[in-house]
């Protein structure tokens, strides 16, 4: 038990770290803030990753594309990169944008072609890739203090053709209102964190009378993956009840964790562009899929 609190005091600590580090640089710095839209249709482009590459600052735009983002002066010289499933990456120039005022951005619609994998599911068996865990004494806080942010573990699947049927963790404390989550799928077969395989954003919502197995059907995605995984959830917003107030727990949502004796460990990272950081190697998220092989 010793052990697991240290883990789990050890997250929190990275988190607040994190926090920190972002405040001291900020308070010299511009707020920038900005509407996206769809070149075409002029339509807001929602949920786009935006930040600064290899640091901790970054966000995530809203559903009206709106986004709103300090800089620090010690990055004024970098591009802002903004990336969205969909659309072509943009790399702008600090520089080129306007503090103080709302900056219209077009993002150019980018169309994927897929190559097309044909299973046939007569003989294919279901079964459970991950760490199965609904514990109550091993978990992992979740918190809203960083939108755009991510955490997750790798997940072997024994580099086969495999169809995700289903995604699943546990939840065993969940005080917000309301939080909203995107689900990531990224490349592991070269024993680091590559791309994100999917083509179409997974976004899920928590509510607050959630609590126990929560299952996101994955079979309207057509997901087929032939290569060892990484899987993470980004928080995209997170939504106290405003009767809590801001206690240390108002914004909290803890999620099952486990032993994980092949050493894959918990990552994070704290935008959309910074590192990915190990901060446990002993235990992972509670995450499974249900597979069909």
């Amino acid at each position: 038990m010793k052990n697991i609190k240290r883990i789990l005091f050890l997250i929190l600590v990275v988190f607040s770290f994190h926090e920190l580090a972002i405040s001291q640089d900020i308070s010299n710095g511009n707020r920038l803030e900005g509407l996206l839209r769809d070149s075409i249709t002029g339509k807001p482009v929602q949920y786009a990753n935006l930040g600064i590459r290899n640091s901790l600052i970054g966000t995530v735009s809203d559903l009206e594309g709106y986004f709103s983002l300090n800089i620090p002066d010690s990055l004024n010289n970098n591009a802002l990169t903004i990336s969205c499933i969909g659309f072509k990456e943009l790399n702008i120039p600090v520089s080129d944008l306007k503090p103080g005022t709302r900056n219209f951005i077009e993002m150019q619609p980018e169309i994927y072609e897929l190559s097309e994998t044909l299973i046939s599911r007569t003989h294919l068996k279901q079964k459970t890739r991950g760490l199965k865990s609904r514990t109550k004494k091993m978990v992992v806080g979740i918190n809203g203090k960083n939108i755009g942010s991510e955490a997750g573990s790798p997940i072997k699947l024994r580099n086969r053709e495999t169809i995700l049927r289903s995604f699943h963790f546990n939840i065993t404390y969940n005080v917000p209102d309301s939080a909203i989550f995107r689900l990531k799928v990224y490349d592991l077969s070269s024993d680091s964190i590559g791309l994100n395989l999917l083509s179409e954003n997974i976004i899920f919502k928590i509510e607050n009378d959630d609590l126990g197995e929560y299952v996101i059907d994955l079979l309207p995605y057509n997901i087929t993956i032939k290569q060892d995984i990484f899987v993470a959830v980004e928080l995209l917003g997170l939504y106290p009840i405003e009767s809590i107030g801001k206690t240390w727990y108002s914004d909290r949502i803890n999620v099952s964790m486990s032993p994980d004796l092949s050493r894959g460990g918990i990552f994070v990272k704290n935008a959309g562009f910074s590192k990915w950081e190990k901060i446990a190697n002993n235990f992972s998220f509670g995450f499974w899929f249900t597979t069909l092989e």
